[in-house]
């Protein structure tokens, strides 16, 4: 966006226009994700001691196209981007399969840790896209 200015009328000053507000349609989130769930404090407790201990989480997490699904997961880092709380996360089994993964800690449920044999790869990649500030890290 430019900030040209227009020759001021007689007795105007030379501001910079202002830019358009978005329509309400612009502003809306995406009709497959449920808007305004808060992360459940006990939820981000388990999860940033799950992170500690090296425990896994077992929980249903609503996916991409609105569907609930059970994942397993290693949480590895907790953080915020955007004002949302998400967890960084290696996936051991679920909804999209094995890998990293980035879920939006509002929109876990049914979340309980348990012990299990830590599997996640030596080279972390990095979570920039997924966490603006770090909380808590596993290693």
């Amino acid at each position: 966006m430019s900030l040209r200015r227009k020759a001021p009328k007689t007795g105007q000053p030379n501001m910079p226009r202002m830019p358009r507000m978005p329509t309400f349609a612009a502003m809306s989130t995406s009709p497959r994700r449920p808007v305004g769930r808060r992360a459940d404090p006990t939820v981000l407790n388990l999860l940033h001691e799950a992170i500690g201990e090296r425990a896994q989480i077992k929980a249903m997490y609503i996916d991409e196209d609105g569907r609930t699904d059970e994942h397993t997961f290693f949480p590895i880092e907790l953080g915020v981007k955007g004002r949302v709380p998400r967890v960084w996360a290696y996936q051991t089994a679920g909804g999209s399969g094995v890998g990293w993964r980035c879920f939006f800690v509002g929109w876990l449920s049914n979340v309980t840790s348990q012990p299990a044999a830590w599997t996640v790869p030596d080279e972390l990649p990095d979570s920039a896209r997924c966490l603006g500030q770090n909380q808590a890290r596993a290693r």
